[in-house]
């Protein structure tokens, strides 16, 4: 081996064990650390916070439910029948429409006929001066309308002026009685004294003056009195109050004992609801509702919430669902997960009658409004409002120097993951924090 070779071969190997000790020193540098390094790389790494941006919106919390029609009972009047021909010649009030009591229903050969309140029907012409149980159930209704008189069953000269303006109220007159009778001053009756005078007529000359004395001692007294015909009014059962007319005869009708009925649906109709029991103890009586029947929106108010006399009620799954948002509403049911449990029963009146042809159970979609519907408000993630102890509500509101402060903030309601704030607390376009502090 040559000596310039062997150099070579020296040298290699030289650098291969430089090379070796300073990947060892490399390595040794690697995965040996000191202990306040260990601790820089076991902390976690800062994150930015995270804000979002307060928004104008709407904050809407609403319940869809299936209902069904409840109807009351059933009421059937017959129309008290004067003598002669009785021909319907104009209607006041309509099918489908609420029977007020002092209203005129119908008129008959021009006359009206008022319903009132009362037990029973009408039996006999009632006139001033006339007396009974019939007279005071009228009274009774009189007083119910708002008229003062007293409860006697006297048909006195109060009651006569309550009728005359029952009357003048629908414009009519009351029909009048008339009697008349003549008597002298001394008390003497009319006929006694006409009778007299009539059997001295053959002496007329020499009694002349004695005649004349008399004749203008004499007056005629007439007596006017107020008379309710028993085809004029007729009374509804206090079953029946606010109710409304099913059925009516038309104008034009000639009344016979089967034609003179008037049909009422006692009360106004329900729509009732079955909802779970997690859905029921959510609502409170008083809350609002509307539904679109056929092609008409009505306004209900729920009246009560019954709970099931036995636990394990009907499924209600598939019935209800849940909708509440701010800027966009979500919805999603709320039966699936409370299906086995036990139904509560909800029952809606309406503002207005709901249609006459509707029929027993026919089914209603309802929107409830769960609590009330908040507009062009500031809405912001619940998560980014903090609640102290003592109530008030604090979210970290971003300056611009890009620190965040506490801000204390009116909420005036929150629906799922939103709540809205005043406009006092926060404006549009204000950044909030929802990563904590």
């Amino acid at each position: 081996m040559n000596v310039k070779f062997r150099g070579a071969l020296i040298t290699l190997a030289v650098l291969s064990a430089a090379a070796v000790a300073l990947g060892g020193v490399w390595f040794i540098a690697k995965t040996v650390q000191s202990p306040a390094q260990r601790e820089a790389a076991a902390a976690s790494p800062t994150l930015d916070p995270i804000a979002v941006v307060a928004q104008r919106g709407t904050l809407v919390d609403q319940l869809t439910a299936k209902g069904s029609v409840s109807k009351e009972g059933v009421t059937t009047i017959s129309v008290p029948l004067g003598d002669g021909t009785n021909v319907v010649t104009d209607t006041g009030v309509a099918v489908g429409h609420q029977l007020i009591p002092g209203q005129s229903v119908l008129r008959i050969n021009g006359r009206p006929l008022i319903a009132l309140m009362g037990d029973f029907p009408t039996y006999r012409d009632l006139t001033e001066g006339d007396e009974g149980d019939d007279v005071r159930q009228l009274q009774i209704a009189l007083v119910e309308i708002g008229y003062s008189l007293t409860i006697d069953g006297q048909f006195g000269s109060a009651t006569a002026s309550a009728v005359t303006q029952l009357y003048r109220a629908i414009d009519f007159e009351p029909l009048v009685s008339t009697t008349s009778d003549s008597t002298r001053a001394d008390g003497a009756s009319s006929q006694q004294s006409s009778n007299s005078s009539t059997s001295k007529g053959s002496s007329h000359s020499e009694n002349s003056g004695d005649s004349s004395a008399q004749n203008k001692a004499s007056e005629e007294v007439v007596k006017r009195r107020v008379t309710v015909p028993r085809g004029e009014i007729i009374y509804i059962p206090q079953s029946g109050a606010g109710a409304v007319v099913s059925s009516i005869p038309s104008v034009g009708t000639t009344l016979t004992d089967s034609s003179a009925v008037i049909t009422l649906r006692s009360g106004l109709a329900r729509v009732k609801a079955e909802v779970p029991q997690a859905i029921a103890e959510s609502l409170q009586a008083g809350v609002s509702a509307t539904a679109t029947i056929k092609d008409q929106q009505y306004t209900f108010t729920l009246d009560t919430i019954e709970s099931p006399s036995t636990p394990g009620g009907a499924e209600a799954s598939g019935n209800i669902a849940g909708s509440s948002g701010g800027q966009s509403s979500s919805s999603d049911s709320a039966g699936g997960a409370a299906a086995t449990s036990a139904s509560y029963t909800l029952t809606f009146s309406p503002d207005l009658p709901l249609p006459a042809d509707l029929t027993q159970d026919e089914s209603v979609l309802l929107t409830i409004d769960r609590s009330p519907t908040l507009t062009d408000v500031i809405v912001i993630p619940k998560r980014a409002v903090v609640t102290a102890p003592n109530g008030q509500h604090t979210v970290l509101r971003q300056e611009s120097s890009g620190q965040f402060v506490a801000v204390q903030v009116e909420v005036l309601g929150c629906v799922g993951s939103q709540c809205a704030v005043s406009e006092e607390s926060l404006t549009v376009g204000d950044r909030v924090r929802v990563d904590g502090s």
